[in-house]
């Protein structure tokens, strides 16, 4: 029974990371928006995602994760 509980607690963190690397992405784009920062940050960040794309998965999610709790797109735009 653990086999099978185990198999859908991975499958379900595979859709929660591939949830929350959309919502990081959001963010990057959102940030770079608001600050008006130069657009090869987004390219590196593709760049990254092409090369390296199991670990920006992972810090995308985390970066969206927080976002959802911190709001930091709503701070900036506050602070601007």
């Amino acid at each position: 029974g653990g086999g099978s509980v185990a198999d859908f607690a991975g499958n379900l963190l595979i859709l929660v990371v591939a949830l929350f690397s959309f919502h990081g992405l959001a963010l990057a784009h959102g940030v770079v928006a608001a600050t008006g920062a130069h657009k090869g940050w987004l390219i590196a960040l593709y760049l990254l995602m092409l090369f390296m794309l199991p670990q920006a998965m992972v810090v995308l999610s985390a970066a969206g994760f927080a976002d959802s709790w911190v709001d930091f797109r709503s701070r900036l735009k506050k602070s601007q």
